[in-house]
């Protein structure tokens, strides 16, 4: 696992079932997050990176094995993300014929929409590019 997902499992407080097939994470990052070091200084703003990969963090709350990025396909982002933040992740999840999933996510955050995310991941212990 990497160091960015180790930090991201630190601040998520919980993963709920949400409404139909959906999986609800609740985060909040602290000023000390590793995500915020140069992000810019003096006014510290989440990247997007770190959503997509708390995302996969939610994701793999629930998994068996661990998942790897396979392809960004969409993501959207429509308000930063300030220090000690609390954010909602809801995480919707298709299997696809070749075995991979296909994760939608909703990040919001006091009632205001902050990123939406389509990521392919591979549920295989390789990642992707590295067999």
């Amino acid at each position: 696992m990497s160091k960015l997902r180790q930090e991201i499992r630190k601040c998520l407080s919980a993963v709920e079932p949400g409404a139909g097939d959906s999986m609800v994470g609740r985060l909040a990052f602290p000023a000390d997050f590793i995500g915020f070091r140069g992000h810019f200084p003096g006014n510290p703003i989440l990247p997007g990176v770190c959503l997509v990969e708390s995302a996969l963090v939610i994701l793999e709350a629930r998994s068996p094995a661990p998942l790897h990025l396979k392809e960004i396909s969409s993501a959207k982002f429509f308000s930063p993300v300030a220090p000690d933040t609390k954010v909602e992740i809801v995480c919707r999840v298709r299997p696809l014929p070749d075995a991979s999933l296909r994760l939608e996510a909703t990040a919001s955050s006091g009632g205001r929409k902050v990123a939406a995310l389509v990521l392919m991941v591979n549920r295989n212990s390789t990642p992707a590019g590295e067999a």
